[in-house]
């Protein structure tokens, strides 16, 4: 599948940056969750990035003072625009 075809398949692309960028305090790894390092997880967070910002309908909800709520409140409120435009 070409990558046209798989950024065709989604509507719309949220991506909740990884706290290994800029959060890397919060970011922890454990037995049964994540098994990348901080190092790793934020290589792969900008590659992924990298790939999907070329959705027409990209959105990042980086890291920011505000934490997971503030993350949770951005895509709530993208969802809710992206609903409405539909």
């Amino acid at each position: 599948m070409s990558l046209k075809e798989h950024l065709s398949r989604y509507q719309a692309v949220i991506h909740l940056q990884s706290t290994a960028i800029g959060a890397a305090g919060h970011y922890v790894q454990s037995e049964t969750g994540r098994k990348e390092s901080v190092e790793e997880a934020a290589r792969i967070d900008r590659v992924c990035g990298e790939v999907w910002s070329q959705h027409p309908r990209y959105f990042l909800v980086p890291n920011g003072p505000g934490g997971w709520r503030d993350k949770l409140l951005a895509a709530r409120d993208i969802i809710g625009a992206l609903v409405q435009v539909a």
